[in-house]
């Protein structure tokens, strides 16, 4: 930071949002288009003089804080640089603030597991336990609170841009939106906010075809993460959704959707849809979930969701798990380097770059590195586990592994390589449409 003007602080733990890659280790540089408050009073390291500046002449609540400071970095000090922990198993700080301690006065329910096995004793009843269904109605929440749409439709990966299509952000009350999608079909996913605990009335959706034709959506066709009570579709459930199905192999054109957003909801019907679903039962629909699944893995929005976090599981002779490894990491670029001391007797090695999917590891190299000093290195063709191989290229479309087989004198596994994501289209194209 002393070399560094333009830095402002480093946020120790990973606040949701867009983020781009930096050249400091462990972590990631917060993008000034995020819809999140990029200033946070969480755990940190400040420069003095720039938090000061952020503060002055402000009288508000931490809260009100918050997004006031989000605005004027965002507005006035563009310039100004911050960063944030890559994922949680990287925090500097070993403590996950929204799982443990307070919020909104009142403790969360984990925290009584973790003081329970420290032998903390506390007397709970004197503020109680923060209802998560309520989390709407919550001041901090509430302040803060973007109607930020975005819809992904389904163009079979042959679509060249981003599949991912974001809205502007709105204001609560009636909304009319419009996204050309030409050449989609089959399905539309569309995200009406990316926070939850608001509902919608008056719900109508129009698809216009290529061919001009219009049809408007019948409300009863549509699932996802929320329930309908008295006419209003209320979502409740982190990360609301709605799919959409429109004629099949008919290539649409455009989309209109209109309604109302009524935000904050009461606590009886907070309560009442808290993480309720409405599901298709159709097993020829969750197979076009899957095509929307498949085009969010090739939009560069993908990248905002992946955490590296390479782990090993070790395995013995009786194929029982007996411990879990985290790396010693090194990254530049898109190149890694993880290293993993093996102190157990251990049959067989199971390796994870993370635990989602929708990335390439290029240029793989698995070393093993014996008591003796040998080194051995694997060939590629002998690389065995949950991937697709491709172009010499480890394809991970989802959850995905690799295993590595060792023995009692291995004492250190080395992986290296290159990450690559978002996958490209015409990879993707190859190994799901053959």
């Amino acid at each position: 930071m002393e070399n560094e003007s333009k830095i402002t602080s480093f946020i120790f733990y990973p606040i949701y949002g867009a983020t781009e890659p930096c050249n400091y280790e462990g972590f990631r540089k917060i993008k000034k288009e995020t819809i999140y408050n990029t200033i946070a009073a969480i755990l940190g390291l400040w420069r003095k003089n720039e938090l000061l500046k952020y503060m002055e002449g402000h009288q508000e609540s931490i809260w009100e804080w918050e997004k006031n400071a989000t605005e004027i970095n965002k507005n006035k000090y563009k310039k100004d640089e911050i960063y944030i922990t890559k994922n949680i198993e990287d925090n500097i700080f070993p403590y996950d603030f929204a799982k443990y301690g307070l919020f909104s006065g009142q403790w969360l329910k984990p925290t009584k597991k973790m003081f329970d096995n420290l032998k903390i004793k506390v007397n709970y009843n004197k503020r109680g336990f923060y209802n998560e269904a309520l989390r709407g109605i919550t001041k901090s929440i509430s302040q803060s609170f973007y109607f930020d749409s975005a819809i992904i439709p389904n163009y079979n990966l042959k679509h060249r841009g981003s599949s991912y299509i974001k809205y502007k952000i709105l204001e609560k009350g009636k909304f009319i939106q419009i996204y050309n999608i030409k050449g989609a079909k089959d399905i539309i996913r569309w995200e009406p906010a990316t926070q939850w605990g608001f509902s919608i009335e008056d719900l109508a959706i129009k698809i216009i075809y290529n061919d001009g034709i219009c049809e408007n959506i019948n409300n009863l066709s549509l699932f996802g993460n929320f329930i309908e009570i008295d006419g209003k579709f209320v979502f409740n459930t982190i990360t609301p959704y709605v799919y959409i199905i429109a004629k099949q192999n008919k290539k649409m054109k455009k989309i209109i959707i209109k309604g109302k957003f009524i935000f904050p909801l009461d606590a009886k019907t907070l309560t009442m849809s808290f993480q309720k679903e409405t599901k298709s039962k159709s097993e020829k629909i969750n197979l076009l979930i899957n095509k929307i699944y498949n085009e969010f893995l090739v939009s560069k929005e993908k990248l905002y969701y992946i955490d590296i976090s390479p782990t090993i599981k070790i395995y013995d002779e009786f194929n029982n798990k007996n411990e879990t490894f985290k790396a010693i990491e090194y990254y530049k670029k898109n190149k890694f380097y993880h290293k993993f001391k093996i102190n157990l007797s251990a049959q067989k090695v199971i390796y994870s770059f993370n635990d989602k999917g929708g990335y390439c590891l290029k240029k793989l190299s698995i070393k093993l590195l014996y008591k003796n000093g040998k080194c051995y290195k694997i060939k590629s063709r002998k690389i065995t586990g949950k991937f697709n191989y491709l172009n010499k290229k480890f394809i991970f479309i989802e959850r995905g592994y690799i295993n590595i087989p060792i023995n009692i004198n291995v004492k250190e596994v080395i992986v290296s390589g290159k990450f690559l994501c978002p996958i490209k289209s015409k990879i993707l194209r190859k190994i799901l449409y053959k």
